[in-house]
């Protein structure tokens, strides 16, 4: 196996902090948010995260995304809120 190159490792360095700081667990790093209802009872069942670019990832790679099954979190939901929310 060849050993990674000086360049490769300080892009990986990179993208490594850029991404443990864009996603260090403040609210300001998870404030854009959507939620989204896939399921066939129109019910939420993903939440999805979206970074900015530059957040976790260098300009180019552009907007980056990550859904989380309801089921994830299903019982963190507030008991008033959880017949919105679809788990399977």
């Amino acid at each position: 196996m060849l050993e990674e190159s000086k360049v490769q490792q300080e892009q990986r360095q990179f993208i490594t902090e850029a991404i443990e700081e864009g996603t260090e667990p403040i609210s300001r790093n998870f404030a854009e948010f959507t939620l989204l209802a896939l399921h066939a009872r129109n019910k939420i069942d993903t939440l999805q995260f979206i970074f900015p670019p530059y957040q976790v990832a260098p300009y180019v790679y552009g907007t980056q995304e990550i859904e989380i099954p309801s089921k994830v979190f299903f019982d963190l939901i507030h008991p008033v809120y959880k017949s919105m929310f679809a788990i399977h």
